[in-house]
């Protein structure tokens, strides 16, 4: 807070350059936030270059080297196993009761459910999800299914990632989404 403090009063430029690593866009957008909370607004963002990636054995993904520059990005496809027989038996000894089930679609819709029955379920906003999985990993039985549907993104997906690691979450996996759930999300986000 000091620095982004001293940033503002002084009316210095911050860049933000992203690297790579799997939480990296997560990252990128609690910077982001941070920045604007405390109303830093001399922000740019670029790429690293190659001293800055030989110094820290990083470097910006190819996808947004290539979105900074005005290319077509293609979009970031989860080219996720039907069936993962690593995924199944980690979670198959776990009673279906205390399965949640995590429903992903665009960037900020998710859909949770219970069990085995996807209609009793609800719409959650990121902190009421964070919430629940709080409450919930009391119970040494539960487990979450994550379940990208083809409208998600990475960032919602490795949003609902990170939110298991904030949670302290042990057991979750993240598998393809069933046709009967895709069906059923396009029905409530209408």
């Amino acid at each position: 807070m000091h620095r982004a403090r001293t940033v503002k009063e002084r009316g210095f430029l911050l860049v933000l350059k992203p690297g790579d690593g799997d939480d990296m866009l997560s990252n990128f957008q609690e910077m982001v936030s941070f920045l604007k909370e405390h109303e830093v607004v001399h922000q740019s963002i670029d790429t690293l270059d190659l001293h800055e990636e030989k110094a820290f054995g990083i470097s910006t993904p190819p996808f947004i080297k290539a979105a900074m520059g005005g290319h077509p990005v293609e979009p970031f496809k989860l080219n996720l196993p039907k069936d993962d027989p690593d995924t199944t038996d980690r979670l198959a000894g776990f009673p279906k009761e205390s399965q949640l089930v995590i429903l992903l679609s665009n960037e900020e819709e998710i859909y949770a459910y219970t069990g085995s029955d996807l209609r009793t379920g609800k719409k959650y906003t990121y902190p009421e999800l964070r919430e629940m999985l709080k409450t919930k990993k009391k119970d040494k039985q539960f487990s979450v299914v994550i379940r990208p549907a083809a409208s998600s993104n990475y960032k919602n997906t490795v949003n609902a990632l990170d939110e298991m690691k904030t949670a302290g979450i042990q057991h979750y996996a993240l598998v393809d989404i069933t046709k009967g759930e895709e069906d059923y999300l396009r029905q409530i986000y209408r």
